[in-house]
């Protein structure tokens, strides 16, 4: 790995903080003969080869198991951007060609969007993508220093929406002020077959108090830019969906309160190599055990990751995350909470930037409900992952 990182050296294009650049190459360009459609073109794969003493307790299940050892290919994904007749009307289209890692069942479409840039400061976009919320969500999964995002995201994080999408860059001097929202559709909580599509409102605002970073480096992972004075950058996110219609039969209909709330704060810190992230999420959702019975369900996260980035592209972090649920009747029964603690450690390279990137990372976890509560109160797990792309 030591051997990967001083070879890939040469290979950086970013190895020096050049002003109002991006961090890396960002694929392949193809344009018509007058230069007014054009089309960039990229790909990521991200491969895992991983053992673990226990199958984990969080992300699809709370169960866990014996020990298990496999190589997945876990992200296969084609992105297509661009401009249509018109610099101001853009396009993005990611289409995913590996089994999603959440559900085991593929899920092609990631992103359809089409934007018009007002000015240079607004632009508005409909389709689906990433709501905006927490920060690691809108970070690009293959701009990750870890092999995945934390468990914070897998319980309390949103995903991709249909609908409007708009950015508003408050401020442009040094310091930036910028917002986010997003008007869309959502499934409510416990979604079943008859539950129709929700309103959902969701805004997020970000502030650099410190000046902007070199490369947008508020965008991705890691201090690969190696900031020469200290950057921050500190957010806040808010997301509500409204009441659904319940289905009851074949002519009635039975409206029952069903909402979701979620509120997001994090921050980001740069500086000579240094990086810090934290965040912490509240996610607020009530359903409809019965017709008369709601269940109120509380859950709360905490994410703390930090790391160093090495003038010949190596790089360590570590995070440790933690996430709490409670949910509890009309009448105070608990009927369901977990707690759940994540500990990783990782070292690896930057090939190219987080286009071709190799890491080796090591952790435990704790899962504990009700009902089960791991034997092991630390199963490990070892975790080698492979980056490449364009």
């Amino acid at each position: 790995m030591l051997l990967l990182c001083t070879t890939g050296a040469d290979l950086q294009t970013f190895s020096q903080p050049v002003p109002n650049t991006t961090a890396e190459p960002r694929g392949i360009t193809i344009q018509n003969a007058d230069s007014t459609v054009t089309m960039t073109v990229r790909f990521r794969m991200q491969t895992w080869l991983r053992y673990s003493s226990e199958n984990p307790g969080y992300g699809n299940s709370h169960q866990t198991g014996n020990s298990s050892a496999d190589l997945t290919i876990r992200k296969l994904r084609l992105r297509f951007n661009g401009t249509l007749f018109n610099p101001l009307l853009s396009y993005l289209l990611q289409i995913e060609l590996a089994p999603s890692d959440a559900s085991g069942v593929y899920n092609y479409l990631r992103d359809a969007m089409v934007y018009w840039k007002f000015n240079p400061t607004l632009q508005v976009g409909v389709g689906r993508t990433k709501l905006p919320g927490e920060r690691q969500y809108l970070i690009s999964s293959g701009s990750l220093e870890m092999a995945d995002r934390s468990a914070v995201h897998h319980y309390l994080g949103l995903g991709r929406e249909t609908g409007l999408h708009a950015t508003w860059n408050i401020l442009t001097g040094s310091q930036g002020l910028t917002l986010r929202a997003a008007a869309t559709t959502a499934l409510p909580p416990q979604a079943t077959a008859g539950i129709q599509r929700l309103p959902a409102v969701t805004g997020r605002l970000e502030y650099l108090p410190l000046g902007r970073f070199t490369g947008n480096g508020d965008t991705f992972e890691g201090d690969l830019l190696r900031e020469r004075t200290p950057k921050l950058s500190v957010g806040a996110a808010a997301h509500a969906v409204g009441i659904e219609q319940r289905f009851t039969g074949l002519n009635s209909v039975t409206y029952v309160p069903e909402s979701d709330r979620a509120y997001f704060a994090d921050a980001v810190f740069k500086y000579s190599g240094f990086a810090l992230y934290t965040e912490y999420a509240v996610r607020k959702q009530q359903h409809a055990m019965s017709e008369n019975v709601l269940l109120d369900d509380l859950s709360t996260g905490y994410t703390v990751q930090v790391s160093y980035t090495t003038p010949w592209h190596g790089f360590v972090a570590a995070r440790f995350a933690t996430v709490n649920t409670d949910a509890q009747n009309v009448l105070g029964e608990t009927h369901k909470a977990l707690h759940i603690e994540t500990a990783a450690a990782t070292v690896g390279c930057y090939i190219n930037g987080h286009r071709i990137k190799t890491s080796l990372e090591v952790g435990s976890y704790k899962v504990n409900t009700l009902d089960i509560s791991t034997q092991k109160p630390f199963p490990l797990y070892v975790l080698l992952n492979l980056e490449t792309g364009i």
